[in-house]
């Protein structure tokens, strides 16, 4: 998208700060589907305003919410990029210590783990956690038969580390809402999701 386009549907997504009514913003976001500048699962207005609602009380603006905010079937959800971003700005800090890493057992491979480190002040104090996801839980959530995570298992048990972690973590910033893969997995919305973690609602 060249950048006169970019800065034309910039300018109409911002407007939506500016409505007070949920007619106008309804028939606002009508305009925006019609004009094809937003991403294809946002298809009905409803799904346009409930993304950019949700957004405000995160703190997030229109574009970066109709960005990194998902509606499925009816219920916002968020990506991993916005779950690293609300992290940074309450404050805490993660590194990956374990990424998927094999699990041995007599010499042989039982299986793999991810753990992330966070880290956060509280009274002048560091508070550490240290949140693991494994492959076994995975499967026992049928999750390891499925496409993405055939095709990328690092990056899919790393973003579901991240999000487990901060909603422990973090409840206030993340209010309770789930990853996108998450809820799209549990509600079988069919997905996609690339080597830098972003998703793609089909």
């Amino acid at each position: 998208m060249d950048k006169n386009k970019l800065a034309v549907k910039e300018e109409r997504v911002a407007k939506f700060n500016d409505f007070n009514d949920i007619g106008d913003m309804m028939g606002f976001a009508d305009t925006l589907i019609k004009s094809k500048m937003l991403p294809p699962a946002y298809n009905t207005p409803e799904k346009v305003v409930a993304a950019v609602t949700q957004g405000k009380e995160l703190g997030f603006d229109p574009m970066t919410s109709l960005s990194n905010l998902h509606v499925i079937q009816g219920k916002p959800t968020l990506s991993v990029h916005a779950i690293a971003a609300l992290l940074a700005r309450a404050g805490i800090v993660w590194q990956i210590v374990k990424d998927c890493e094999d699990v041995e057992k007599e010499g042989k491979v039982v299986n793999k783990i991810t753990t992330i480190r966070f880290l956060k002040k509280w009274h002048g104090e560091t508070i550490q956690n240290e949140i693991s996801f494994t492959w076994k839980e995975a499967q026992a959530q049928g999750l390891t038969v499925k496409d993405n995570w055939k095709r990328m298992p690092q990056i899919m048990m790393r973003n579901r580390c991240l999000a487990i972690g901060a909603r422990f973590v973090a409840p206030d910033a993340l209010l309770g809402i789930y990853e996108t893969t998450e809820m799209a997995e549990v509600m079988k919305v069919e997905h996609t999701v690339d080597a830098e973690g972003a998703v793609v609602i089909n």
